[in-house]
């Protein structure tokens, strides 16, 4: 609101009612917000509701399974009502007043008759589900198996689901009756602005291996394969994969004793390669 300090959203015109524009020398797009709240009333409703569950269970000394399940829950119902500006002075000088467009103001459209008043209503709900099971294998082939090599070896298998439906529908009515108390189901003119149904699913699978040689080096490989229904039933699945591998030669003892490792006591090189989509 680029309002100029010398205008008076206080004023009141000698009828009671607010003005809702004083012209542009008050500002190039000022606005009362006087005005605004005299003729306007939005009620906004929301629920927000997210729940999660996980559960974990290590068997057999090697496995770990985990289940993991999140819900997100949305309710909107968002009402927006504009009262009757047909009697103010000052909307019909300057063909300005409030409709759904805009909470603040529109300009020079009086075959809208928005400035006879207005009921819009807003309502969305969205459902969000994501559901992830993995399983997990270490394994520790020197105290486990006896291995005089300090190899360690770590297998992560996971899949991941995710579903997302949103419904939004927006109806608004305009022309309100000459006698109060009224509801949209008085009014004249009627205009639905949305009617839409969105759903989206993905899916995939998630697969890494890596191994460790006690802390000197290690590599790892995987990949992710994903669904998307944005590409129809019929779209092919997209697979992501990735390679990663470091060398810790600080741990090494020739580094450890010699005297680049006073000055260096840590050093590890580390490469990779992935893709992502």
């Amino acid at each position: 609101n680029n309002t100029r300090p010398f205008a008076d959203y206080r004023f009141r015109m000698p009828d009671g009612n607010f003005g809702g524009f004083f012209g542009p020398a008050a500002g190039p797009n000022g606005s009362n917000p006087n005005f605004v709240f005299q003729y306007c009333r939005p009620e906004d409703q929301r629920l927000d509701l997210v729940q999660n569950f996980n559960l974990n269970y290590r068997f057999l000394k090697f496995f770990e399974a985990d289940v993991k399940y999140g819900l997100n829950y949305q309710n909107r119902d968002f009402r927006f009502e504009v009262y009757p500006q047909d009697d103010n002075l000052n909307s019909a000088y300057w063909q300005a007043w409030i409709d759904y467009g805009s909470h603040l103001l529109s300009w020079a459209f009086p075959q809208s008759l928005t400035e006879t008043g207005e009921i819009s209503d807003q309502q969305q709900k969205s459902t969000f589900q994501h559901f992830q099971p993995s399983l997990t294998m270490r394994l520790d082939f020197k105290n486990d198996f006896g291995w005089k090599l300090p190899l360690t070896s770590t297998t992560y298998g996971s899949f991941d689901y995710r579903n997302n439906f949103t419904k939004t529908y927006i109806v608004s009515a305009t022309d309100a009756p000459s006698f109060s108390p009224y509801t949209a189901q008085n009014m004249l003119n009627f205009r639905v602005w949305e009617d839409r149904v969105y759903k989206f699913i993905t899916y995939g699978y998630l697969f890494d291996q890596k191994f460790d040689y006690g802390n000197l080096a290690g590599i790892a490989a995987g990949f992710r394969t994903d669904y998307s229904s944005a590409f129809g039933s019929g779209s092919k699945p997209f697979t992501f994969p990735h390679v990663n591998g470091y060398l810790r030669l600080s741990a090494f003892s020739f580094w450890e004793k010699g005297a680049t490792g006073r000055i260096f006591p840590e050093l590890k090189f580390r490469a990779a390669y992935g893709e992502a989509g």
